[in-house]
């Protein structure tokens, strides 16, 4: 894995209080939106080139996405909690013959905190 300027990125998906999985070493791709008072925050995460069995998982079990960033100890040490939020939309597609991807879409702020 290489170190792009000492960024830390840890992405986990689980259900509350139960099993989850970490992604962090994953080719992953995230955007968060803000809300406003109408609106929760949103995000927007893509995983590249998991296991089907993986991908199934995330689509049939899992409910909770949490986004955690920054910079590591060599890098000042501000890494923290980007997003978490309930999982609204799950997608799984293909780029091409050999890149898939998981789009998973979630929200915060429309619900009761779920972890």
């Amino acid at each position: 894995m290489t170190v792009q300027y000492l960024r830390q990125l840890s992405c986990v998906i689980g259900t509350p209080g139960g099993a989850a999985l970490d992604f962090s070493d994953f080719w992953v791709k995230f955007q968060v939106r803000r809300g406003d008072y109408q609106n929760p925050n949103s995000c927007d995460l893509r995983i590249h080139n998991l296991k089907d069995a993986t991908a199934n998982r995330i689509v049939n079990e899992f409910s909770y996405l949490q986004i955690n960033a920054g910079y590591g100890p060599q890098g000042g040490g501000d890494f923290g909690l980007i997003f978490q939020g309930v999982i609204k939309q799950v997608r799984k597609g293909r780029v091409d013959q050999l890149l898939t991807y998981v789009d998973v879409t979630a929200a915060d702020g429309d619900r009761k905190s779920v972890v």
